[in-house]
């Protein structure tokens, strides 16, 4: 086991300026820059480093080598370990470190054997930059878990190296609040057997049956004579239109 360290300001720009080093110029669309053990290794090694960390404020115990299967396990683990500790995004350093000392878990490994590294923003936390902090690979899953227990699964059952656009909409005031709206969409449009979700879902805002419309047009319609915050799941399916019910996960069918 070992102590959560934090990177210091100095250590978070020298981790940024590494991860940079290979995957600054990748271009939209990219699943990465390949990067062999050695360089993933060298990376690795600045979670180690005492001249880059500066004290935790928690006196917390992970295990390094815990693998996880998915980013809801990730985050699982770590709301474990935390246990009342607040997950507070503040503590930039602290989230930054534990992406490094699971780095290698948080890349996608190709058939060569090499890995794929994302932008620094996935593994270095960007708390203050809305575009970017629900794209970190470890504050998001953990912050989710502790937000939405086990609910957060229908947004975290991808391996940890995964942050798809579908994340973005797990960020929002509207769904983080409504345990009772996720818990629907994981009992009525997410199959947990296949890890799929029902076609359109994840599609764009313009798609009748997607996520994006039930956030941006369809809960705040139904908002006005309802609070589907109090509203059990299945009332609120109950209250979605036709193209969305049409194509639901019936009961008893996953």
């Amino acid at each position: 086991m070992t102590n959560i360290c934090s990177f210091s300001t100095e250590g978070i720009e020298i981790v940024r300026a590494q991860i940079d080093s290979h995957a600054s110029n990748l271009s939209k669309g990219s699943h990465g820059a390949r990067i062999d053990d050695s360089e993933l290794a060298e990376i690795a090694q600045l979670a180690e480093n005492d001249d880059l960390l500066e004290d935790s404020p928690y006196e917390i115990e992970i295990d390094t080598s815990q693998k996880f299967a998915s980013s809801y396990d990730l985050g699982a683990y770590l709301c474990k370990q935390f246990g009342s500790v607040d997950i507070s995004p503040g503590k930039i350093g602290i989230w930054t470190w534990l992406s490094i000392a699971y780095l290698s878990q948080l890349l996608n490994q190709t058939k060569d054997g090499r890995f794929l590294l994302g932008r620094s923003y996935r593994y270095v936390f960007e708390a203050d930059n809305r575009l970017r902090y629900y794209r970190h690979l470890v504050f998001m899953p953990t912050y989710l878990v502790h937000r939405l227990g086990e609910h957060a699964y229908v947004f975290l059952y991808s391996p940890p190296y995964v942050s798809g656009e579908f994340l973005a909409q797990a960020q929002k005031d509207d769904v983080i609040s409504n345990a009772n709206l996720v818990a629907m969409c994981e009992q009525y449009f997410f199959d947990r057997k296949s890890g799929k979700f029902v076609p359109g879902f994840t599609g764009k805002s313009s798609d009748p049956r997607s996520l994006r419309r039930l956030v941006e047009a369809i809960v705040p319609q139904l908002s006005v004579n309802y609070d589907t915050r109090f509203c059990g799941p299945d009332e609120i399916f109950s209250l979605l239109p036709l193209d969305f019910q049409e194509y639901a996960i019936k009961k008893g069918t996953t």
